[in-house]
């Protein structure tokens, strides 16, 4: 594990499409699929506003990533001959898919930059009253929302939240609403799948 004096040496992770203008080692490698590559990917889902890098999250011990030295924090930038900086994440999951048991594929990684902020630390259940009074009795008082927020409205969210009426539409993205006191369980089920959210709740008035 990095010690925090490295982790603090890690470049910033600000999103290029232009291979030449990342800054970190540049590594060259092929991987042979048995019966995968071994690595877990995030980035460019669809659900922040910005393009990311696909990054590597997660290498499997003893697999062929790992065996090659691939790390945690690694940007895969080529895959063969495909550039993938700005591809969506399901495009490269379906390319790393479409390569047979036993292929050797060349990958392009760039090392040095921190993790990405991962989306589940970014969103959000908001609770508060519904104003009209009209659904307060048949829903036990409330409506409740799913918000993605912006990164960079997060710290001001997280403290107006605590004061101050607010719409929360103001600080990012809506995902889902709904009125009641909370979620029913079908719809944290499927956020949690959709965007492996570890949510925290918060009330506003």
């Amino acid at each position: 594990m990095a010690s925090k004096s490295e982790e603090a040496k890690k470049l910033e992770p600000i999103f290029t499409p232009y291979p030449a203008e990342l800054k970190g080692e540049i590594i060259n490698v092929g991987i042979k699929k048995d019966p995968t590559f071994g690595i877990f990917i995030f980035g460019m889902n669809g659900i922040c506003v910005e393009n990311e890098f696909i990054q590597v999250t997660e290498v499997i011990p003893e697999s062929p990533a790992h065996i090659c030295g691939v790390l945690p924090g690694d940007i895969i930038v080529y895959i063969n001959k495909e550039c993938v900086l700005g591809t969506w994440r399901e495009d490269v999951l379906t390319l790393l898919e479409s390569f047979s048991v036993g292929d050797t594929v060349n990958f392009q990684f760039c090392r040095g930059y921190a993790l990405q902020e991962t989306m589940d630390s970014r969103i959000y259940i908001v609770r508060g009253r519904d104003p009209t009074n009209l659904f307060s009795s048949a829903t036990r008082g409330g409506a409740w929302h799913y918000v993605s927020v912006d990164k960079d409205k997060k710290e001001a969210f997280l403290e107006n939240i605590k004061t101050r009426n607010l719409d929360v539409a103001d600080y990012g993205r809506i995902l889902c609403s709904g009125w009641g006191e909370y979620p029913p369980q079908d719809i944290k089920i499927k956020m949690n799948e959709e965007y492996g959210a570890k949510i925290e709740i918060h009330s506003h008035t």
